[in-house]
């Protein structure tokens, strides 16, 4: 019974928008890794090769087209989380 009122609690926290310090922090993050996907696929698209591994030019596009779309996801995910957040700021004052 006790564990059913935490987890509760727990969906009720994250429902309501979490910790604000996390939820900048993960904003961030996804825009970091969003310009290393982005880089990594125009790497690999430029050089044709991944690591050691020679690639044909039809897998270093698709391969780098795919991070590089992967890439730009991240990037609006992140940009949209910090969207929100400045708007739920303005909206509290």
């Amino acid at each position: 019974m006790f564990a059913h009122s935490k987890e509760k609690e727990a969906m009720n926290n994250e429902e309501r928008g979490g910790n604000k310090g996390y939820r900048n922090v993960r904003a961030v993050l996804h825009i970091g890794m969003g310009g290393i996907y982005l880089l990594f696929g125009t790497i690999i698209i430029m050089y044709r090769n991944f690591g050691s591994i020679d690639l044909s030019d039809a897998m270093a596009y698709s391969v780098g087209g795919l991070m590089i779309l992967y890439g730009g996801f991240r990037l609006y995910r992140g940009l949209a989380d910090m969207r929100e957040m400045r708007r739920e700021r303005k909206n509290r004052l």
